[in-house]
């Protein structure tokens, strides 16, 4: 499967397939990646898709989504928010532009729907919050 992606700060857009993307996020040096407790080998993957939508076949795109957080009161730390995600590590929170990751030493975490924020600095009404993540939709 090969899908694009547009660079933020330059605005070009690379085209990236889906053995890149695996090279990424897994051990290139073992040649492998974990799902769950299970390892598996990059250089076995399997194209089984042409992604030609006259296939017949799914094609599979990646789509970001993103919903606004609203700061009520100086100061707040919890946001309710509804998400469709499994695995918050692919959840970022944006405040003013300025790009955070999930995790326990980063600004944030999720915990049952909550996001609690523990960034360096409080956030105020006027500041522009939202979280986004990327999901595979098929047409």
């Amino acid at each position: 499967m090969l899908f694009k992606l547009t660079n933020i700060r330059n605005r070009i857009q690379k085209t990236f397939s889906t053995k890149d993307l695996l090279n990424l996020i897994g051990d290139r040096v073992n040649d492998e990646i974990r799902f769950g407790k299970e390892r598996y080998r990059i250089s076995s993957l399997e194209d089984l898709d042409s992604g030609s939508p006259t296939s017949g076949n799914l094609v599979w795109q990646p789509e970001w989504n993103k919903t606004n957080l609203v700061v009520v009161t100086s100061g707040q730390v919890e946001f309710h928010f509804e998400s469709n995600i499994n695995d918050p590590e692919g959840l970022f929170l944006v405040v003013n532009g300025a790009l955070f990751d999930h995790g326990s030493h980063s600004a944030f975490h999720v915990d049952e729907g909550v996001l609690h924020w523990h960034g360096r600095f409080s956030l105020e009404p006027t500041d522009v919050v939202y979280v986004k993540y990327l999901t595979l939709t098929h047409n």
